[in-house]
Order: structure tokens, then sequence, then C-alpha cells
């Protein structure tokens, strides 16, 4: 005779079960089900009630297909090739330590089931990434975002890496209006500015450290208004300096068109001026530009504005003086 609380779980435990058990190429007979309830969760029901459990989880809008092999869960929350692309991002992600990066691949993981652990091999050693020391860093984005919702300030001391690979405090404590947390370029950033100045600026969220949450309300920028918004940043601010977008031109093959796009998005202005040459226009900071126009070397030519290709040619001119000196 099942006990009293056996019968309120085992709708419950039956879900489980197909959960972590069954998939089309593996269902599950309601003798399966018995005998994993019993293995797993020390709990003997019949068949009928098995059965009539079945029933009230596709009442409940639960995709149980049944076949002549058995039942399975037919949909899941997530399926597998998205659960592959959740947990690589996971991985490549540096902002994110090693023991956070393994517990979140874990428990992406067991979301799948069976057929996906084995679906889904151990093909890399988290050794082998790249990963911040700052295990704050889970814990720093929560107190961040409900800083943010409530209006609130924090307070935090900012710290920077060593020649001696060991992280140090950057100074005294800081009160800071927290506007925007996003993640470019592999790290998480804060959108903020210092009390009492109140200028925009971007920190490292990996590089928080004894953050506080304040009673006190946020200050808006002493700009009066924010500058600036996530979707933007990807396009017009690619190093995050904290500059004004401007239109920037540039002559490049039309093959750098691919390069255009993941660095400036789709929002830009493109005319031929040969066969082999294209004029790209693109709305971005002027420092951000240097560093990008210095990274493609010859295959980009900029052409505007005019401070910004005296500021290309002086630090090419530089460069190649630093390098002279060794010969």
């Amino acid at each position: 005779m099942e006990s009293l609380e056996p019968k309120k779980l085992l709708l419950l435990r039956i879900l489980q079960v197909l959960e972590e058990h069954s998939s089309a190429d593996h269902p599950l007979r309601q003798k399966d089900i018995i005998r994993l309830l019993h293995n797993e969760y020390d709990m003997d029901c019949e068949r009928k009630a098995v059965g009539r459990n079945l029933a009230f989880l596709e009442q409940a809008g639960y995709d149980v297909v049944h076949n002549e092999q058995g039942v399975y869960l037919g949909t899941r929350t997530f399926e597998a090739g998205e659960l592959r692309l959740l947990s690589d991002a996971v991985l490549c992600s540096r902002h994110i330590c090693a023991k956070h990066t393994k517990d979140l691949v874990d428990k992406l993981t067991a979301l799948g089931g069976r057929d996906y652990r084995a679906y889904r091999p151990n093909v890399v050693r988290l050794d082998d990434w790249q990963k911040t020391s700052n295990q704050d860093l889970l814990y720093n984005v929560e107190i961040l975002c409900e800083a943010i919702a409530a209006g609130k300030q924090v307070r935090y001391v900012y710290y920077h890496y060593g020649v001696d690979k060991k992280r140090h405090a950057t100074g005294r404590v800081k009160t800071v209006n927290p506007y925007q947390v996003f993640c470019k370029n592999g790290f998480y950033y804060l959108a903020c500015s210092f009390e009492p100045y109140r200028d925009q600026t971007f920190c490292r969220v990996d590089r928080i450290g004894e953050i506080e949450l304040l009673d006190t309300r946020v200050e808006m920028p002493k700009e009066g208004t924010l500058r600036f918004s996530a979707g933007q940043s990807f396009n017009r601010l690619p190093y995050l300096f904290e500059e004004e977008p401007t239109l920037v031109t540039f002559e490049a093959s039309k093959y750098m068109a691919d390069h255009v796009i993941d660095w400036f998005g789709f929002d830009f202005a493109v005319t031929p001026q040969s066969d082999d040459v294209y004029r790209y226009t693109v709305r971005v900071g002027e420092k951000a530009m240097l560093y990008w126009a210095l990274q493609f070397a010859t295959a980009v030519r900029v052409v505007a504005p005019q401070t910004l290709v005296t500021t290309i040619r002086d630090t090419l001119s530089q460069m190649g003086a630093m390098y002279a000196e060794g010969d």
C-alpha cells in the first residue's frame, strides 16, 4: 500500500524520471518507470498509478509521447543544440571563473538528461581556458542588477593585475552610480559614473571587489542624460573608450565588409571607388577607430576626419621610430 507522502510526490517523481531518462531514442515502458522510481526515489507504485499520472502530465501541457516502445518527453525546456550553445558560451566567457564555469556547465548538462550527457562529451579541459581569478563576479552582477533596478548607488574597490600576476587595489573605495551592466569583448562591463564628478565611464565587473549596496539614490551623470546604450556600444564603441562617436570614412577592399560588420554592425554606408577599393563610412569614436585601423594595418586607410588621419600618421611615425631604435 502506498503511503500518503509518496502519493503527493508521485507525479513530480514521474516527471523527473522522464526528464532524466527518456528520449525518442530511449522511450520508457511503465515497468521501466516503476523500476526507476524504486531505485532512485525509494518509491513503489502500481502500473495504473503510472498511467494515471502520465495522463495528468499530458493534461498539464507536457509533451508526453506514446509509441510501441513506451513513452518519452517530446520537447524539453532546452534542446540539445541550445544547451551546447549555452555551455560553449559559458566556457568561452573569460569573465566567469573556473569554479563557476564548471558549476554552470554541469547545471546546463543536467537539463538535457542522459542522452545529452552522452552527446556532449567533455572534449575540452577547463584548464585550457583563460579564466578570471575573481570568484565574486556572479555576486557582483547580482548586486549591480539589484542596485540598477532599485535606483541605488553602490560602493566598491577597483582592482588591476600587476606584473606579479596578482590583483591589486587601484586606490580608495569609490561611490558609484550604476546605470547598465552588459557583456562586451568577452567581459562584463558596468556603465556608471563616480561621485562626485559624475563623468560617464565603464568599469570591468570582474575587477570589482568588496561591493556594497547603498541606500542613497543614483544620480544622473553631469551631462544630465545617458549617452550610452548596450546595443550602440557594439557598433560605435568597439573598445569602450569614453568618447563621443563621430562619422569616420575609410577605404578598403570589398572583402573587408565581413570585418566591418563584425565590429560596427550593419549601420554603415559604402560606395565603390574602383573595382578593388570601396569607401566605408561608420559612426565610431576616434580613439577606438585608431586602434581598429592599426589592427588591420595596410588593409585600411582612413580618409576622414582629418584629425584622425593626423593622429594615425603621428602614431605610425612614433611606432617606426621605436622600432628603428633597435637597428
